[in-house]
């Protein structure tokens, strides 16, 4: 091990699922939120970018 930590869940412990499958709370989709424990720190900071791309999109900026 390189003393990196693992790449920590976006989960922010607001599980509410949208009609298109995409929690609210983290802006993952299902799918990745099954996924998440066996994607390795490549795939995970892939997922978190498209999450960070979900948010912009849905959350008006004020």
């Amino acid at each position: 091990m390189n003393g990196e930590q693992s790449v920590a869940s976006p989960c922010s412990g607001i599980c509410a699922l949208n009609s298109e499958k995409l929690c609210m709370g983290c802006f993952r989709t299902s799918h990745e939120i099954r996924l998440w424990r066996g994607l390795n720190d490549d795939q995970r900071r892939k997922v978190l970018a498209l999450c960070g791309e979900r948010q912009r999109r849905d959350m008006p900026q004020s």
